[in-house]
C-alpha cells in the first residue's frame, strides 16, 4: 500500500506516494500528456522523436527512483490522473567542496588572480553557470 498524502477537498483524488505498480501508470501520463503537450517538446520537436522519447522515459524511471514523486489516483476507480515528479539532489557537500577547491586552484593557474576584480566576478558568475548545465 502507498503512503496517503493527502485527499482533495471534494474526495474523489488522493495523493499518494508512486509504488512500482504505478510505473506505467506514469510513463503513459507522461508520454501521452506532457511529452506531447508541454511547450519546449512541442517547439523543438522532442515529442516527435522516437529515441528522445525513450531517453525522457528513462530519466523518469531515474526519478521515480528517489520515491518521493506523487500520484493523483482517482478514489473510485484506482486510475492515475496525473503525476508530480520529485528528485533528490545527493552529494551536495562534497559537490560544492569539490566544485570550490577546483575554482580556488583556476585563479592561479590561469592567472585570472592577476586580473581587476570585475573580471574575477564575471568569469565565477560564468563558472558558475556552467557547471549549472
Amino acid at each position: 500500500m502507498s503512503l496517503v498524502w493527502a485527499v482533495s477537498s471534494n474526495g474523489l483524488l488522493k495523493y499518494i506516494s508512486v509504488t512500482p505498480s504505478h510505473l506505467q501508470d506514469v510513463l503513459n501520463i507522461m508520454r501521452n500528456c506532457f511529452f506531447k503537450e508541454e511547450s519546449v517538446s512541442r517547439a523543438i520537436g522532442l515529442n516527435k522523436s522516437t529515441e528522445a522519447i525513450c531517453e525522457l522515459n528513462e530519466l523518469v524511471l531515474d526519478i521515480l527512483e528517489d520515491g518521493v514523486s506523487v500520484i493523483a489516483v482517482e478514489e473510485k476507480t484506482g486510475r492515475v490522473a496525473g503525476s508530480l515528479l520529485n528528485k533528490i539532489m545527493r552529494n551536495l557537500t562534497e559537490n560544492w567542496n569539490t566544485w570550490k577547491q577546483e575554482f580556488e586552484i583556476y585563479p592561479t593557474a590561469s592567472e585570472l588572480d592577476k586580473k581587476d576584480e570585475k573580471v574575477q566576478c564575471a568569469k565565477l558568475l560564468h563558472l558558475m553557470e556552467a557547471s549549472r548545465q
